[in-house]
């Protein structure tokens, strides 16, 4: 029978695992929001972002955490040229739209298996293994897993304030609201939604 040890590990264990995919989910409904269309592809972003943070690990020894400026920059910039050069040009047809990312999300697993084989790897840095311990070592809390929760946090606090206190963010409500509207108010909702394209694959 499960202990209260069990049950307060699994809700722990529930709860970092939890910040993870919220994080997801949120660039995810930013898009959404916007754009109005379902990014298949986001999760492949997600994936070179990791390779990225991987590589930059392996090859610089820079921290994960450190290197999350860097690839938060290279992956906007990746989304910015998708949205330009893939996404708009057939921005009239959601239908072409949802292709297109299935299609891009297709690709760039091809790419990733070509340049970084099938194999399982990790970033292990020399805090990885640390935790605290609690009744008698039956409840374990990863340090590594309480700075993903705290990052997880910042971001819906910053994302938060982003949209309710800058211009851009409220150019970006006001089109997920109603993009005509937005329009007949000289908003330039192209920009917008390619801005909330890049700014959503994190």
């Amino acid at each position: 029978m499960p202990t209260l040890a069990d049950l307060i590990q699994t809700l722990i264990t529930g709860l970092f695992q939890g910040s993870i995919y919220a994080i997801m989910a949120l660039g995810l409904a930013i898009i959404f929001g916007v754009m109005h269309i379902i990014n298949f592809a986001h999760g492949e972003f997600l994936l070179v972002g990791g390779y990225l943070t991987y590589w930059l690990f392996n090859s610089l020894h820079l921290d994960p955490f450190l290197s999350i400026p860097l690839t938060f920059i290279a992956i906007f910039i990746l989304g910015q040229i998708v949205q330009r050069y893939l996404l708009d040009p057939v921005s009239s047809d959601h239908s072409f739209v949802l292709i297109m990312t299935y299609a891009l999300a297709i690709l760039m697993v091809g790419l990733m298996f070509i340049f970084f084989k099938s194999e399982l790897r990790s970033v292990v840095t020399s805090y990885s293994l640390l935790s605290l311990d609690f009744m008698n070592s039956d409840v374990i809390i990863n340090l590594q897993d309480v700075g993903i929760l705290i990052i997880a946090g910042l971001a819906f606090i910053c994302t938060h304030l982003f949209i309710k206190h800058t211009w851009l963010g409220k150019c970006m409500s006001v089109c997920a609201q109603d993009e005509e509207a937005a329009q007949l108010m000289g908003i330039n909702t192209r920009w917008v939604s390619s801005m909330a394209f890049g700014l959503g694959l994190h």
